[in-house]
């Protein structure tokens, strides 16, 4: 490869490793925050998985059926945030949900795919002063807009 080539890859590789988890974990972060009983159902759900941070593996975390359908709820509809959509819900029933490609599949596919479901902290919400996260702006990355949060270690 010639040097150029190996400049282009090597962008792709910061950009696709970056800022596609950035926007993907600053989304889901806001719409947690903004439904707290969704919040509340993911906590349960990872803390239940999980004894200790050790424990944590990529099986393990792929198995967390509501932690998939939070991530993948973040590429949907951008006026809801309803999880339960890939949960069997029958308000749903008709979605084409294996459209649903985010990070692609197979040879081809984003090699930053398990990143987000790998990244598993405590949030606790402040005051949401933010009036619409949905409302950003988008060039070639998302101009994306602070999200003012506390994060604390799990005790």
């Amino acid at each position: 490869m010639s040097v150029p080539e190996i400049e282009a890859i090597a962008n792709a590789i910061m950009i696709a490793g970056s800022e596609t988890t950035a926007t993907l974990l600053s989304g889901m972060t806001y719409h947690l925050l903004k439904n707290p009983e969704t919040l509340k159902k993911l906590a349960r759900e990872i803390r239940g998985a999980f004894a200790t941070e050790e424990g944590i593996t990529l099986i393990g975390v792929g198995k967390l059926k509501y932690l998939l359908a939070v991530l993948d709820e973040n590429l949907r509809e951008p006026n809801s945030f309803i999880p339960e959509r890939w949960l069997g819900d029958s308000r749903f029933a008709s979605d084409a949900k294996d459209v649903l490609q985010s990070f692609l599949v197979g040879p081809r596919n984003c090699i930053d795919a398990l990143n987000p479901r790998t990244t598993v902290v405590e949030l606790r919400p402040p005051a949401i002063t933010q009036k619409s996260w949905e409302g950003q702006e988008m060039y070639i990355l998302w101009q994306k807009d602070p999200l003012y949060i506390t994060l604390t270690a799990r005790k």
